[in-house]
């Protein structure tokens, strides 16, 4: 038997890319909780490396912070696989394509407020073709050694929580 029992789910906001739902629950005490959650498709991150071990990060202006964050692409899962996610939003916010994607890992970005799973995708192969941002995206693809990533982290400069949980897999596995 689970721990906590769901007793009913609402779906209070439906949106092209998640779901707001309420649940009521029966605690471990058995008193009635309740719990709101985000429900979405799914997301990609994609560190794009070149032959000389090089990285791309986008410099990306974040409109809920007002300010630009340096990160990996990445985005929704809204393509029928993870690889052609991966791919598009490669494609979309760095303007490369590569030859190869390989995923090394998933992780939930929140798991106290969203139901998803970030895939983790390293691309490989890289070719400069221009980016094609959807328009609430204001990116500028900046190419990085590895050290320059790990300092950039380290200053503030990459403050997105899934870039660092990506770059940290990534550097376990390279």
């Amino acid at each position: 038997m689970e721990p906590f029992q769901t007793l009913e789910r609402t779906t209070i906001l439906e949106h092209d890319w998640w779901r707001l739902d309420h649940d009521r629950y029966v605690k471990p005490d058995t008193s009635v909780g309740s719990y709101y959650r985000v429900v979405t498709p799914g997301s990609v991150i994609v560190i794009p490396v070149f032959d000389d071990n090089t990285i791309v990060m986008v410099e990306q202006f974040r409109y809920l912070e007002q300010r630009y964050c340096l990160e990996f692409p990445g985005g929704g899962a809204h393509a029928p696989t993870t690889l052609e996610s991966a791919a598009s939003e490669l494609r979309e916010e760095a303007g490369y394509t590569a030859d190869a994607y390989r995923i090394i890992g998933s992780f939930n970005p929140c798991n106290g407020l969203l139901v998803e799973t970030c895939t983790v995708v390293v691309a490989s192969g890289l070719r400069f073709v221009g980016q094609s941002p959807e328009t609430s995206e204001l990116c500028t693809p900046v190419v990085m050694s590895r050290s320059d990533v790990d300092a950039a982290m380290r200053d503030g400069r990459c403050w997105s929580g899934m870039s660092m949980a990506a770059w940290m897999l990534f550097r376990l596995l390279s």
